[in-house]
């Protein structure tokens, strides 16, 4: 197994690498940090943790956010969560580069899915997920 190496944005370097190998670490390392639930450099909070008006519990919150950069040229990411019954049945997937003057749906290719819907049974059990445009 090769040994993990962290994400590269800018490929190809000039480092004379060969620019396949670059790809393939690249892989890993996204593939790791997804499961691992964010990428190095981001931050996370959460509106119950910001004081928000609505924000959930600390158990259930109903929004999440990563954050990376500062001032107004700080990226976020958010979730916001519906809960039933202990478990996340839907998250719509937003985005902001503004430091959250605005934030836009993270669409996808075809300019409509941003919103994750997740099914479990009845031992609460992720069975299956599907995505859509309606949060």
């Amino acid at each position: 197994m090769t040994n993990w190496r962290k994400y590269i944005a800018s490929i190809p370097t000039n480092y004379n690498e060969n620019p396949v190998d670059l790809a393939r670490f690249n892989m890993q390392s996204l593939a790791l940090l997804n499961v691992a639930g964010g990428d190095f450099g981001w931050s996370y909070t959460n509106s119950v943790t910001r004081g928000e008006g609505t924000p959930g519990t600390a158990a259930e919150p109903l929004r999440e956010y990563y954050y990376k950069g500062t001032g107004n040229e700080r990226k976020w990411l958010k979730r916001v969560l519906e809960w039933t019954g202990g478990v996340i049945t839907q998250a719509a997937f937003y985005y902001s580069e503004d430091n959250e003057s605005t934030y836009v749906p993270m669409y996808d290719d075809d300019g409509i899915n941003y919103v994750l819907t997740l099914v479990y049974d009845g031992s609460d059990n992720l069975v299956s997920t599907s995505w859509g445009n309606v949060p």
